[in-house]
């Protein structure tokens, strides 16, 4: 009777490392795949379905004519009110703009625009009091967790006194993140 008990012991014992082994890791439907690197880059033919979803506008970056770094907003830790946030969708983009009004309350407003991904290009039609005026951005990088855009063309003097950017600006990135 000792010998059986020993024996089922044995068994029982084999069964229960027998079904620790590796091959549980494996999928049915094909090898499983490491996990994707967060930072890892987008191929361009991903482009619309990866930005689908909410982005924070963390940063604005200010270029000059040999695009170079002349200054760099960081929205992160100099809003008050919240970062501004892309709402990208299927078809449409809205962006909320975070502030404070005349009474230093935070409040927002939102612009609905239509979008179009193509390559390496964001276009949107930005929608204004009677029309749509086109906007668009190269893709200068596109990951899990970023995408840094560049406006298309460059800013004149002029441009840069009335929006009130560093001297010297000729190129903005805008830096979105999730």
């Amino acid at each position: 009777m000792k010998k059986l008990n020993v024996l089922m012991l044995i068994t029982l014992f084999g069964l229960t490392i027998g079904s620790c082994s590796s091959d549980d890791s494996t999928n049915i439907d094909g090898p499983t795949t490491d996990p994707v690197n967060p930072t890892e880059q987008i191929a361009e033919e991903k482009y619309k379905e990866a930005a689908i979803g909410v982005w924070n506008w963390t940063k604005q970056v200010y270029l000059d004519k040999d695009e170079k770094v002349i200054k760099t907003d960081d929205f992160a830790s100099t809003t008050a009110c919240g970062l501004d946030t892309w709402n990208i969708e299927e078809e449409y983009l809205q962006i909320k703009f975070n502030y404070k009004n005349e009474y230093g309350e935070c409040d927002a407003n939102t612009v609905k625009a239509k979008y179009n991904i193509d390559a390496k290009n964001f276009f949107m039609l930005w929608p204004t009091e009677d029309t749509f005026v086109p906007r668009g951005y190269f893709i200068q990088s596109f990951t899990n967790k970023s995408i840094t855009l560049r406006e298309h063309g460059a800013y004149t003097a002029e441009d840069v006194e009335y929006f009130n950017y560093p001297e010297g600006t000729v190129y903005v990135e805008l830096i979105l993140e999730q």
